[in-house]
């Protein structure tokens, strides 16, 4: 049993011009790059981007009243004001039909005002736009590394300049331009720390002739490094649209990371009951009533509750490019039979780790654990080197029986191994070939 976490990066892999070895090389976190028509098909289609704002903005709005917060979903902005009250009118719909349809009525409820429209983390709602995603990213991953943190953007505006100002944002953005034209200014962090009066400001005369400017259009990809600030303009009224693929660099990730585990794990853990939210009335005012035992209890064994949970989380994480929302699996996916012939989806990337007698296995993000019954662990491996194919019968067969975890024996009986390839095949982990 491996100590590392497997992955599996076989995959088709789009690259930009002149590869991503290359690119790692002179561009990577050091300068912006600008790619005009970088592709021979567009990598994201227009009316595709617009069904998964449609589909991020529906499940914004019904979450609007319930989850205000939502990791930053969706966020609207008329001019240079963040809306929050009633962001929920200002989404776009179905009725909408088209990116420029739903400017239209925008502009109208607006009286003509600038707008803009963020949404965050689109590719939970939405497999084959992560699954372009996957395709174009993997290729640079496998260089640099999975980042703890990433994302789908999509970017909507009709609006002369950036509703930001000159800002700089804590990830490695690669922007494909959908809709309309911008022009981008960049500038190097260092001269902005020189002048920390233009930060946020919609006023930068002064730099002007310091930035590296470029002009994109539909098809056109542009890359912004994480220590360069920035910001669009627009010469007319017209709308424009981008999705961005970005890669968080911050240094302060796993403390993020390490925080959100330990809430998960002391709210995992804790005994049962929750003491009231009220400190005794004390007619001293001293101080007497000691910590609820149970808040204490819920951080024992912290450390060894944490590291499972990180074990599960970093399997999970390099299976999605670091996406901390997943991309959904499959919905509708009847359960495999004996005659059915599988094999390894190459166009998934899967990751496992085997821990305390425990299988971790991710795939899409999409992640579970198992016993570590050797058998499994033996075909998962197998499953990350190739593409043979299997009958789902055989592998009943073959998979079943008595093995030991851990000095202890343990039986893997059939109809564990057909909910285990089940799970596979939701996953995406294994396809179906042939009935």
């Amino acid at each position: 049993m491996s100590s590392a976490i497997k992955l599996s990066l076989e995959t088709e892999v789009i690259e930009p011009a002149g590869g991503w070895e290359h690119f790692a090389r002179t561009n990577w976190e050091r300068q912006p790059r600008y790619f005009h028509e970088v592709f021979r098909e567009p990598l994201l289609e227009k009316n595709k981007v617009f069904e998964v704002l449609v589909k991020t903005s529906e499940k914004a709005r019904r979450g609007l009243e319930t989850q205000p917060n939502q990791k930053g979903r969706v966020r609207f902005y008329v001019e240079h004001g963040h809306v929050t009250s009633v962001a929920g009118q200002y989404l776009p719909t179905s009725e909408d039909q088209s990116f420029e349809g739903f400017a239209n009525r925008i502009l109208t409820e607006l009286n003509g005002r600038d707008f803009t429209l963020i949404a965050n983390n689109v590719q939970a709602v939405d497999f084959e736009l992560w699954d372009r995603m996957r395709a174009f990213l993997s290729g640079l991953c496998a260089i640099v590394g999975t980042p703890l943190r990433s994302e789908i953007t999509i970017y909507t505006s009709k609006s002369r300049l950036t509703a930001a100002g000159v800002h700089i944002d804590t990830y490695s953005n690669f922007l494909f331009q959908v809709v309309g034209h911008k022009r981008f200014r960049m500038w190097p962090s260092e001269i902005l720390r020189a002048k920390p009066h233009l930060i946020r400001s919609l006023n930068y005369d002064e730099i002007l002739a310091d930035a590296i400017t470029a002009e994109v259009g539909p098809g056109d990809l542009l890359y912004v490094p994480s220590d360069f600030y920035h910001l669009a303009e627009t010469d007319d009224d017209g709308l424009s649209v981008h999705v961005s693929f970005i890669m968080n660099t911050e240094k302060e990730g796993w403390y993020g990371l390490a925080e959100r585990l330990a809430s998960k794990a002391a709210k995992q853990h804790r005994n049962g009951s929750c003491p009231e939210p009220f400190l005794l009335p004390q007619s001293t005012g001293e101080i007497k009533s000691l910590v609820p035992a149970d808040l204490i209890s819920s951080f024992n064994n912290l450390g060894e509750n944490m590291e499972e949970l990180m074990v599960a989380e970093l399997v999970r994480t390099m299976s999605v490019l670091g996406c901390e929302l997943s991309p959904p699996p499959e919905s509708q996916v009847a359960p495999l039979r004996e005659n059915d012939i599988v094999e390894r989806n190459t166009q998934s990337i899967i990751s496992y780790q085997v821990f305390k007698g425990t299988l971790y296995f991710a795939s899409n993000g999409q992640g579970f654990s198992c016993p570590a019954h050797p058998h499994l662990v033996d075909f998962v491996e197998q499953l990350t080197k190739g593409v043979a194919r299997h009958r789902v019968g055989s592998l009943l067969d073959q998979l079943s029986g008595i093995a030991s975890i851990d000095s202890v024996p343990v039986a893997l009986e059939q109809r564990q191994i057909g909910s285990f390839l089940d799970t596979l095949h939701m996953t995406r982990a294994i396809q179906i070939v042939a009935p």
